[in-house]
């Protein structure tokens, strides 16, 4: 290939703002054209403004040149159009190609770009739609010698949709309750269904249909196909895709159905046999995820980041103006946007012209949406690039509201000044919630997290004279910044340093001192405080290398390219192989769950040779199903959703004596469980800051059930009771309801709570008189619902009075603040427990949390109605 810095050094640069290569640049073409030209994947990993184009174009030239075939795809048109304007200023050959309709003069000049481009005379440059499709299904595209990928994490979300069917809810409401109806019957294996069902399920909550049901889920998308296929969305998805059904996973959650494989194999792709591919970025992940998101099997990756190239090159491109990032102390944040959430946005966008707001869930979006215009605020919600555009060029002021998107966010200069995160990008889709809750991956998650981070503060600023601020309304991150870093510990040093200087110039996240600071000293101002903090900051930060277990993901990677390609026996053995190297390394790492990650490769496995079975009637091919199937149960441990396996590989089994033993009110205990672990996890992440600690907080509870006012009382009580599992809502006092009401989740044995909330008023003893109002408003409650009612008086004073006691035999339990203090106690005790736990150490724990199972009986009327301490330490929980 020609040398691309001879090749800039030789172009005519007259009509570009561009005279001299940077040193980064310098260093970075320099290195490649030493060592990297025959490495056949590469990742550039720099900030956003770094110059990553220009090096692209020039390497891109220096191929073509040589007589290769080279492209580059962006994310969007708009993208494209500035990638073409930066070849022409510098004289290259260069042509946009978008997709194949549009008027005919359009398409008479695609076409002749298209062979211009095959013949070598021009750079290609694509979007990633028309890239994909154009290749891969059209195949009217040949594909590159060359290739880069510009915005990498952006284009892994369009090639994942590009090999995913859906079937969205609120579109196809008909069939989605078909595909319920039609797993009904195995209801026991998918809590979640009832969920669903009522729409009352969080965006965390997600059911992956086991491989001996995907028939029935298939047999509904057959039945209802005309209606399908007059979606245009599903029609072409399903084409694409419809030869490896069979091998997807079928994710259900309250939003859609969604049939995928787990990775996409390069070799399924024409792109698999291109030459070299670079991976342009600012977020790249670790190379064993970027192996997998790109299902890079045996290739290696060489990745270029700051760590590659002299700081003094590094920091000459570290400008992308001036930014402040303020991680604000907002504990209130619940499962949907709290009212003091809102409050903070109305806030900002009062006081700022434009301001984008980056939701992570529609349920969230909506309930934004409807606030701000309440309160007469302009606000446009993103659904495609137009919006965008929309937003910059039409909208005076107002906001553009976003759920779980970045892509096509680019606002430079005073375009929009200020973001909002309203919470940590932490699950997206239906493979987050399942690597989250189900598999409990947590250096996925911690990945996934800091790099949705880093891609989020980059929409605002863009270029060096910008100035942009960003606020977090999720205060879990304050915990980040005071305990382990996790997540962090993936942004990239200046982002990390502006974040640490937004937590001091907002005294530890406080809300007024970060809102007063952005209106009055950020924006054209020079703080000489900003710059003495962010200055220490980057000399201080330091790259944080994760002693992290490499799996053999090119086994991995190559198992589902098998699968998918219908090769099932040896798919099998490829998971059964990298399922015992995860269990051979769980010791040797346990702040990662390599048991459960062992058990699923296993579940895989299984997977693979059921249909393997089911295709060629090889009973050995069963048997190997029940082997693996039997591994995976093993290696689950407790896990609920392995312990459902039980019942899938009963039902392939036909002897009775050969059944495993399934105990579904066990395992229904032990999901709850699970449920209430991320709990505490989040009750620890939200009240840990420079201000408070999560103890203190807690500790606060107690006392403001003990001997706080009623209001106090009823707001200790609802998040108390929330941590023990249960969901809560206020009663309506003025309906004769209580103050409080408490459900259990819906298992088996489903219960809900009556509480009443009693004070230190006159007297020493409670009297009948509350009593009588605590069954009253028990019946009012009860007579709303079929489900169990049990009344719970939960009192500051010490003694009943006898005619109390009387009348609540058989009809209600009654808690002294002392009493009920205990049980408190002992969660404090459990979440102290699970805080100082490693992550391999967590499941086993999750037996020991005390559920709405063993207080059912504490709770439930009986002739001794008055609770007492002993009564509350004797609960045992069933392990």
């Amino acid at each position: 290939m020609f040398d691309p810095i001879e090749l800039f050094n030789r172009l005519d640069k007259s009509r570009s703002s561009i005279s001299k290569l940077r040193k980064a640049q310098d260093e970075l073409l320099a290195k490649y054209a030493k060592e990297l030209q025959n490495v056949p994947r590469i990742g550039i990993k720099l900030p956003t403004g770094s110059g990553k184009s220009l090096i692209a174009i020039l390497i891109l030239e220096a191929w073509r040149l040589a007589g290769k075939v080279v492209a580059i795809v962006t994310a969007n048109k708009g993208l494209a159009e500035d990638m073409k304007k930066r070849c022409d200023e510098l004289g290259i050959p260069s042509a946009t190609i978008f997709g194949a309709s549009g008027e005919t003069s359009y398409l008479i000049e695609r076409t002749r770009n298209l062979r211009r481009y095959k013949l070598k005379q021009l750079i290609g440059i694509f979007n990633y739609h028309a890239f994909l499709y154009g290749t891969e299904y059209k195949q009217e595209i040949f594909p590159p010698d060359v290739l880069v990928i510009d915005d990498a994490s952006d284009f892994e979300t369009v090639r994942n949709e590009f090999f995913t069917v859906r079937i969205n809810r609120e579109n196809h409401p008909k069939i989605y309750n078909a595909v319920i109806k039609a797993l009904s019957s195995y209801s026991h294996l998918y809590p979640n269904l009832r969920e669903f069902e009522g729409k009352r399920i969080s965006q965390s909550g997600v059911e992956l249909v086991y491989f001996t049901h995907t028939a029935d889920v298939l047999a509904v998308l057959r039945e209802h196909m005309p209606e399908l296929r007059k979606d245009t969305d599903f029609n072409f998805s399903f084409e694409r895709n419809r030869t490896m059904l069979s091998s997807f996973l079928i994710f259900i959650t309250n939003y859609e159905i969604e049939l995928r494989s787990l990775l996409v194999p390069e070799k399924l792709l024409k792109m698999g046999n291109i030459g070299q591919v670079i991976f342009m970025s600012a977020t790249l992940p670790d190379e064993e995820l970027l192996h997998k998101i790109f299902g890079i099997g045996k290739s290696q990756i060489h990745i270029i980041d700051e760590q590659s190239i002299s700081r003094e090159a590094f920091e000459e491109i570290e400008t992308m103006g001036k930014r402040l990032i303020f991680p604000l102390d907002q504990t209130d944040l619940g499962t949907g946007v709290s009212p003091k959430c809102l409050d903070i946005l109305l806030t900002l966008t009062r006081i700022h012209k434009k301001t984008l707001v980056l939701a992570n869930s529609h349920y969230d979006t909506d309930r934004i949406r409807r606030f701000l215009e309440s309160k007469q605020i302009p606000v446009l919600v993103y659904k495609t690039a137009d919006d965008s555009e929309y937003f910059t060029h039409k909208m005076e002021r107002g906001v553009l509201l976003c759920a779980n998107r970045y892509l096509g966010l680019d606002f430079p200069g005073k375009t929009c000044q200020v973001e909002v995160i309203v919470r940590l990008p932490a699950i997206w889709d239906s493979v987050d919630a399942f690597q989250s809750t189900i598999l409990n991956n947590n250096f996925y998650v911690e990945q996934r997290v800091g790099n949705r981070l880093t891609q989020s503060f980059g929409r605002c600023n863009r270029l060096e004279t910008d100035e942009s601020l960003y606020y977090i309304l999720d205060s879990r991150i304050l915990a980040r910044l005071i305990g382990e870093e996790q997540y962090l510990r993936y942004l990239p040093r200046n982002m990390y340093a502006e974040l640490m200087t937004g937590y001091a110039l907002s005294q530890g996240g406080d809300i007024g001192q970060a809102i007063k600071y952005g209106e009055e000293s950020f924006f054209g101002a020079k703080d000489s405080n900003y710059y003495k903090i962010l200055e220490e900051e980057k000399k201080a930060w330091s790259h944080q290398k994760i002693n992290q277990f490499i799996s053999k993901y090119d086994l991995e990677i190559e198992a589902w390219e098998k699968a998918l390609a219908g090769s099932y026996e040896s798919s099998g053995q490829l998971f059964d192989f990298v399922a015992d190297q995860c269990r051979q390394n769980a010791e040797n790492f346990p702040n990662q769950n390599l048991e459960m990650m062992s058990a699923f490769n296993f579940y895989l496995s299984a997977m693979c040779y059921f249909n393997a079975f089911h295709h060629y009637n090889n009973p050995r091919d069963k048997q190997l199903c029940l082997e693996a199937l039997k591994k995976a149960i093993d290696y689950g441990g407790n896990s609920s959703w392995f312990n459902h396996l039980r019942a899938v590989y009963n039902s392939l089994v036909e002897k009775e004596s050969e059944k495993l033993p399934f105990e579904l009110e066990r395992i229904e205990i032990r999901q709850v469980k699970e449920n209430i672990a991320p709990r505490y996890e989040d009750f620890i992440n939200r009240n840990s800051s420079k201000q408070k600690n999560w103890k203190d907080v807690l500790n606060q509870l107690i006392g403001d059930a003990s001997s706080g006012s009623h209001g106090q009382m009823v707001v200790a009580l609802q998040k108390f009771f929330e941590l023990l599992g249960f969901e809560t809502a206020l009663g309506d006092n003025a309906k004769g309801e209580p103050d409080l009401i408490a459900f259990s989740p819906l298992t088996s044995w489903k219960y809900q709570l009556s509480i009443e909330a009693k004070t230190k008023e006159k007297g020493e003893e409670e009297p009948v008189a509350s009593v009588t109002q605590s069954i009253g408003d028990c019946g009012v409650v009860e007579r709303k619902t079929s489900c169990r009612t049990f009344a719970l008086l939960i009192t500051q004073k010490e003694v009943f009075s006898g005619k109390a006691e009387e009348v609540a035999k058989g009809k209600a339990k009654l808690f002294t603040s002392s009493a009920f203090a205990v049980l408190m106690n002992k969660v404090l005790k459990a979440i102290d427990e699970w805080s100082n736990l490693s992550s391999s150490g967590k499941p086993a724990f999750i037996d020991s949390i005390i559920s709405p199972y063993e207080l059912h009986e504490l709770f439930k009327p009986s002739d001794d109605p008055i609770v007492k301490t002993e009564d509350v330490r004797n609960i045992r929980v069933k392990e």
